[in-house]
């Protein structure tokens, strides 16, 4: 309830009051944890309650960590080799760090520090190569999720920024900190 509050309510709540000056708005690994876990299995994803009528999803039990500076994605994969019948474990790390934009305008940059599949280290050119290629795949997962937090008429207002975005990162190129939202100019000073 608390992560979806502030997905849903708090963070748009933030965004409106952007013209009264600086807001922090801030979300804990275990609100997203407590969240991806029940939606994940809503969508049967593995969870208790999931009821399967097609094939297992090639991914179970994601979670995500907060480090300084740092976010690790984590899930089982059957297509991964382990003794564990759900499959074995694929990791990723990412650094983001603030820049500045060639026109000097704030921005940030993601780039994988780390890939395991279970314990193997995997290079990371790999993932990138997989990521930017997974595009086309991800933008309508991504415009359905703004579409049903955002609503479709603002979703589609938004998606072409948020398209851009999603390329620069997948490309690890410097994405822009600052963009509208209902005519409102908004600044992120920190990840």
């Amino acid at each position: 309830d608390s992560a979806q509050r502030k997905l849903f309510l708090d963070l748009n709540n933030t965004l409106q009051a952007v013209p009264l000056g600086k807001h922090r708005w801030t979300i804990a690994q275990d609100e997203i944890n407590s969240l991806i876990a029940i939606h994940f299995a809503d969508a049967g994803g593995g969870g208790e309650s999931a009821t399967r009528t097609t094939d297992p999803p090639p991914i179970s039990d994601p979670i995500v960590v907060f480090t300084p500076g740092k976010i690790t994605l984590a899930a089982r994969s059957r297509r991964i080799p382990s003794a564990d019948p759900r499959g074995g474990v694929i990791s990723v790390v990412l650094r983001i760090h603030s820049t500045h934009a060639i026109d000097g305008s704030p921005a940030a940059v993601v780039h994988i520090d780390g890939l395991w599949l279970g314990n193997l280290p995997i290079p990371h050119s790999l993932a990138e190569r997989r990521i930017q290629s997974a595009m086309p795949q991800l933008v309508p997962l991504i415009q359905r999720a703004l579409s049903l937090q955002l609503g479709a008429r603002r979703a589609t207002t938004v998606m072409p920024e948020v398209q851009d975005t999603a390329r620069l990162i997948a490309q690890g190129e410097p994405f822009p900190l600052a963009f509208k939202f209902d005519r409102r100019r908004v600044v992120i000073e920190d990840i």
